[in-house]
């Protein structure tokens, strides 16, 4: 499977505002901590975040 399926796949299992949601938090907690992360439609975050919440079978990337 590639990159940009995994993306979609994440998107149709949790929903694209809830995976999206949580990539914005990502991006404002990363870029508080001075974190330069390019332009907002560069892929790499967001397939890396979607690998993620594919492997761990939740779309939620905070402690509960």
């Amino acid at each position: 499977m590639t990159w940009r399926c995994r993306l979609v796949l994440c998107w149709r299992i949790f929903g694209r505002d809830r995976v999206d949601g949580e990539l914005g938090r990502l991006r404002r907690v990363l870029g508080g901590w001075g974190y330069q992360l390019g332009r907002p439609e560069d892929p790499l975050l967001p397939l890396t975040v979607a690998q993620l919440m594919l492997a761990n079978g939740s779309p939620h990337l905070r402690r509960r």
